[in-house]
């Protein structure tokens, strides 16, 4: 296997990702409907870990998916921004 452009920086489009390590999305649970405080670290970790690009979990359109993100949960938006917030930081998109 050859993973000698891993670390190198990757463009799609607009957006430029530092390297090309991508974290996949999946359910942690840790979100209980909504972007929490627990969730935020758990990705900020990833980040300083040296992940590039972090697909977040799934938005579920109905209220009784829980554990995932639900769409038009109170403070879905702000959760999102503290999220990027944070991350940003690490150079994660």
């Amino acid at each position: 296997m050859n993973l000698k452009r891993i670390l190198e920086p990757i463009t799609m489009g607009p957006l430029t990702v530092r390297n090309r390590i991508v974290r996949t999305a999946h359910g942690t649970g840790f979100g209980g409907g909504t972007i929490s405080d627990r969730l935020i670290e758990y990705h900020v970790a990833r980040a300083r870990g040296g992940v590039g690009l972090s697909i977040i979990e799934s938005l579920s359109m109905r209220g009784t998916a829980y554990p995932l993100l639900i769409s038009g949960a109170p403070g879905l938006v702000q959760g999102y921004c503290r999220l990027m917030d944070r991350v940003r930081t690490y150079g994660m998109r």
